[in-house]
């Protein structure tokens, strides 16, 4: 039985309608496939607090949705899970953001579109007026998602919290190139790893290399998701080669999501940096081994005190 956490966890940036389209048979460009589609509630920070509430710790969440029928889907489906939503703006002129993704049969992500316009109005000033509550957390997850201008106001202005990163894309990865002594925990995947480290990547061996130069540059502890091959950890005193848990993957989707969310549970919850890795691992496989892209059956999991 997993442990709930006192406190909280504040995690700030995007909430999505996901649209998730998987091909039945093999793809063919450029042309109707025949598939499943599915609508459901989606974006890097709403899906790590479900997680993080699904693990049994208590959060908000930070975010902007607009005043229409998929806002007010995302919030009766965040208050439902208990993920506190009074941190979050709601505007009256935009639309809610929606993320559009296309898998093969094995669940690989082919394309997407993502449509997050909404998300700018999260910038200094919003988050400025709720961070009264905000400072209050026990930890912050932040998602690259944010704009220069919020990512600036959060790390220049809050360093004593501890904070981890979801970089979100190689594109967007690039905006927390100055923020990296700031970071505490992050959570990129290889690409991902090698634009913030400024380093050529070649394949998975370049692992410890990347997360050697992100230490160098002031990030305490990283995790460099490896897909299929696992993981790489390190905390700058230690490092190891994490392998994937068996599982019959069904949809990659929400993975990196779920790792993250476990680390930070993890931390809260008075686990050590091995301990937490091995959580993650175990979140991220969960999450593989369903069509949703934040499972329920992360409930199940205990904490390896």
């Amino acid at each position: 039985m997993n442990k709930e956490v006192s406190g909280f966890v504040a995690v700030i940036g995007a909430a999505n309608i996901d649209l998730t389209g998987t091909i039945k048979g093999q793809a063919v460009d450029g042309d109707s496939n025949p598939g499943e589609v599915t609508v459901s509630a989606g974006g890097v920070a709403r899906n790590i607090a479900e997680n993080l509430a699904h693990l049994g710790t208590n959060c908000e969440l930070a975010t902007a949705i607009a005043n229409d029928v998929w806002g007010a889907q995302l919030t009766e489906k965040c208050e439902s899970l208990k993920i506190a939503m009074h941190n979050s703006f709601v505007s009256e002129t935009q639309r809610t953001s929606t993320y559009l993704s296309v898998h093969d049969k094995q669940g690989e992500l082919i394309t997407a579109i993502n449509d997050m316009a909404v998300l700018d109005s999260l910038d200094a000033k919003a988050l400025a007026s709720r961070i009264a509550s905000l400072s209050k957390a026990d930890a912050w997850v932040i998602d690259a998602n944010l704009s220069d201008d919020a990512l600036s106001f959060l790390f220049e202005n809050y360093a004593d919290i501890k904070i981890w990163v979801d970089p979100v894309s190689t594109i967007k990865a690039q905006r927390l190139i100055p923020y990296l002594s700031k970071i505490h925990c992050l959570t990129p995947n290889l690409l991902e790893a090698g634009v913030l480290a400024g380093l050529p990547v070649n394949d998975s061996k370049d692992a410890p290399v990347l997360a050697q130069k992100l230490h160098d540059k002031g990030v305490k502890q990283l995790l460099i998701t490896l897909g299929e091959q696992g993981a790489f950890a390190s905390d700058g005193a230690s490092s190891a080669w994490l392998p994937a848990k068996p599982v019959s993957v069904k949809n990659v989707t929400g993975c990196g999501d779920a790792a993250i969310a476990a680390l930070v549970h993890g931390a809260v919850s008075g686990l050590n940096w091995s301990s937490s890795c091995d959580l993650a691992m175990s979140a991220a496989a969960l999450t593989a081994s369903t069509m949703q892209t934040n499972s329920p059956l992360l409930s199940t999991l205990g904490n390896p005190a």
